[in-house]
């Protein structure tokens, strides 16, 4: 069921009215026969609210929540705000030249966007405007992580450096300028999760997670473990960070022990993205087309959904509420009820 925007609203409200008018027919139907069959209608009609799918953007490469009913979304070389409570894209953010692969909310309405230009982009959400931009000539953007509302991490990536920059300012009027350069992984780092406010935790095509100290300027503990080259991580409490990697394996590690947990089993291709519900679940994106919903206490997969018809590189999902999940992919949006 693909949809464009332009009808996201009036199918939204038709189904729902229809199914409110025949869920008010069926108490008074007398008939057993025919209440069975409004309750199979009713049922169809029901899934069709649950999934909605909109298609009405060019490239997804990065999701981010900014509140209660809004999301940024790289498409392309664009920024869009979308509503996703109303179905609407209610702004869009130009400037970058290549695809946006990175996002990362900042304090007081601002974005951070890291793009395959080598760009770095503050933006005003309010007015739409471009704040400041930090341009890194080495290489594209893979990367990005608001430490606090001063402090600004990267991570970087091509042939000849692989490091992680940290840009700082002194208050909110001033724009970033590097203060670190963190060195020691051997290829792209591909992503950037927050511990504190002292150490951050990175992840890297080479197939290895660090905890960097960016105090003192340095890596603490390297996690290895992985196969191949690690896609994803996400942190679920103050111990324990997950990643997902190319060997179609999601690992749950205890960062203070340096050990892995716990690996999940169960997509067929690679797990491009993760998103956490709760410090007991986790959903999972593959390549294989489908998104996961894992039982982290019990290491087991509970629901699957199937969320591409065509075959994808990239999934990206964030979660929105404790209930429902956004997925991006190629051209599509889909919201999807978990429970």
């Amino acid at each position: 069921m693909e949809l464009t925007l332009n009808f996201y609203r009036f199918k939204n409200k038709s189904l729902n009215l229809l199914i409110m008018l025949l869920s008010e027919y069926e108490h008074i139907l007398k008939e057993i026969k025919y209440k069975k069959l409004l309750k199979v209608i009713l049922k169809s009609l029901k899934q069709l609210v649950d999934e909605r799918v909109l298609n009405d953007f060019s490239s997804i490469h990065s999701l981010i929540k900014i509140n209660e009913n809004d999301i940024a979304i790289g498409d392309k070389y664009l920024i869009k705000i979308f509503n996703f409570k109303d179905g609407i894209i209610i702004k869009t953010l130009y400037g970058h030249l290549k695809k946006v692969k990175c996002l990362s909310l900042l304090i007081n309405d601002k974005l951070a966007s890291g793009s395959f230009d080598g760009e770095i982009k503050i933006w005003n959400l309010s007015s739409g405007l471009c704040l400041q931009t930090i341009k890194d000539s080495q290489s594209s953007i893979q990367s990005i992580l608001a430490i606090n509302k001063n402090t600004l991490a990267y991570g970087v990536g091509n042939d000849d450096y692989n490091n992680i920059k940290i840009f700082g300012r002194n208050n909110e009027n001033d724009n970033f300028s590097l203060k670190l350069i963190l060195d020691g992984h051997d290829d792209w780092t591909i992503g950037l999760i927050k511990l504190n406010e002292k150490h951050i935790c990175s992840a890297s095509y080479d197939g290895s997670i660090k905890i960097w100290d960016i105090k003192y300027k340095g890596s603490l503990k390297t996690l290895n473990g992985h196969l191949s080259q690690i896609l994803c991580i996400i942190k679920i409490n103050s111990n324990h960070v997950v990643s997902g990697s190319y060997d179609k394996s999601i690992k749950v590690w205890d960062i203070h022990s340096k050990k892995c947990k716990q690996t999940l089993l169960g997509h067929s291709g690679l797990v491009c993205d993760l998103a956490n519900i709760s410090n007991d679940q986790i959903v999972s994106a593959g390549g294989d087309c489908t998104l996961k919903l894992w039982d982290l206490i019990s290491g087991n997969c509970v629901k699957t959904f199937s969320v591409q018809n065509r075959k994808v590189d990239m999934i990206r999902i964030i979660c929105i509420n404790k209930k429902q999940i956004i997925s991006g992919s190629k051209d599509t949006i889909r919201i999807i009820d978990l429970f």
